[in-house]
């Protein structure tokens, strides 16, 4: 505490005058920690999803506004880099902030490349993409100077007088201008040789040399040294990485291709493997007579089979090799009603149906009788065509039809009673043989 301390001062005090005198006391505590600054801005934004394509690269010189994170840490006239990843990228310049969340960027690219490494225009920046600062580019470096003239041969500094005047290959080559190969053998002649002049060059250079064996001014001459044909007809084909000889076919063998490599096969004729069915039966023999109200099998007693693809039995047929068939099935029907006056509507359709697994591969036309006083004499026919697959060569096969005939009854075609063979229905195969 301050205490009164006698002092005089002059000489007219007196010692009992009091004087104050102020002594300091020990220091206090230290004071609490202050709050913590703001936190700075990144130095760079990226692409919003405002917009959610992001956003497009402009015209080179042209400029759009991009849809970003923030703007305000960005100088207008600064140079910037937006990226996609390190392969897809562009040097901009921004040129105007509309918004805290707005960039008007321009392409710096020009005609002349001034930043050829930018991406084409028109070029999407999805969302994600950073928008960051760029260094400056430097000035265009200065061209190089012209490199030194060519010379003939290739200057070397050891064993150039032990070089024969005489190797066909070089002439007569210039002291210092040829060397030997560093890598020959002892004894043997090889030269490194650049920058010759082909005019000068005489002699044959083998084939194993990298030459084509002969000395021959010829281009065909120089081809057939190094061709594998040696044949009329052949071919060269690549086999096993190198070129190859395919000899010429047998006559009339065409190439085709098997597992990617060329082959002379046999032509394949769609008339070598047909088959014609038919129902024939003796002059004046009418066709079956069928009952109507569901699917009845067409009757079919003759083969013609050329290539034997099929084999008929008991009206039903099977195929030799599996595979895709087309077929053309033509079956007639002969309504006869008699006397009976009613009128009536005779409906006829034929299918081809696979009886082993109880399936309809085809469906042929429906066609129907018209409506009249009587049906008796009409004639109808329905047509079956289309392609099908054979899965198993054990299935059977019919050609069926379906007959409605409400007043009178169908048989499988009229007799024409003329002294020939009365022929019914037809059925027409021809095997698939596209691969």
């Amino acid at each position: 505490m301050p205490g009164a301390i006698p002092f005089q001062t002059t000489c007219c005090e007196t010692c009992e005058t009091p004087v104050t005198v102020n002594v300091p006391g020990p220091a206090g505590a230290a004071g609490a920690a202050g709050a913590a600054g703001a936190a700075g801005k990144n130095a760079y934004t990226s692409i919003s999803s405002v917009v959610l394509a992001g956003w497009t690269l402009p015209a080179m010189g042209a400029s759009s506004v991009a849809e970003v994170q923030d703007s305000s840490w960005a100088t207008i006239g600064q140079m910037l880099i937006v990226s996609n990843s390190s392969a897809v990228f562009a040097y901009v310049k921004l040129i105007a902030k509309p918004a805290a969340t707005q960039m008007t960027l321009q392409n710096e690219e020009t005609v002349g490349g001034a930043y050829a490494a930018n991406a084409a225009p028109g070029t999407i920046f999805t969302p994600g993409a950073t928008v960051s600062p760029s260094g400056l580019q430097g000035q265009i470096g200065v061209n190089g100077v012209d490199g030194h003239p060519d010379l003939t041969y290739v200057t070397c500094a050891n064993e150039v007088g032990n070089l024969p005047n005489s190797n066909p290959l070089i002439g007569n080559p210039t002291p210092g201008l040829v060397c030997w190969d560093a890598a020959r053998a002892a004894g043997t002649q090889v030269y490194t040789i650049a920058n010759l002049d082909v005019g000068t060059v005489v002699g044959t250079l083998p084939l194993v040399n990298g030459g084509t064996g002969t000395a021959a001014a010829s281009a065909n001459i120089a081809f057939n040294a190094l061709s594998p044909a040696n044949q009329n007809g052949d071919l060269i084909v690549r086999a096993a990485g190198v070129n190859a000889r395919l000899p010429v076919g047998t006559a009339n063998q065409v190439l085709t291709s098997i597992g990617g490599a060329p082959v002379w096969s046999n032509v394949l004729s769609a008339l070598s493997h047909m088959a014609i069915l038919r129902d024939i039966k003796a002059s004046g023999t009418a066709g079956s007579t069928i009952v109507t109200g569901d699917f009845r099998t067409v009757v079919l007693n003759n083969e013609t089979d050329i290539g034997g693809i099929l084999t008929l039995a008991g009206n039903a047929f099977t195929f030799s090799a599996v595979g895709n068939y087309f077929i053309l099935a033509i079956v007639p029907g002969y309504v006869s009603d008699g006397a009976n006056p009613a009128p009536a509507i005779t409906t006829f359709v034929t299918r081809l149906r696979n009886t082993s697994s109880g399936t309809t591969l085809l469906s042929g036309s429906n066609v129907r009788s018209p409506l009249s006083a009587s049906v008796n004499g009409t004639v109808i026919t329905s047509f079956l065509l289309g392609r099908f697959n054979v899965s198993n060569i054990l299935d059977t096969h019919e050609v069926q039809v379906h007959p409605v005939c409400p007043t009178g009854t169908i048989t499988l075609g009229r007799a024409a009673t003329v002294g020939a063979e009365e022929v019914y229905s037809q059925v027409f195969i021809i095997k698939d043989l596209a691969v």
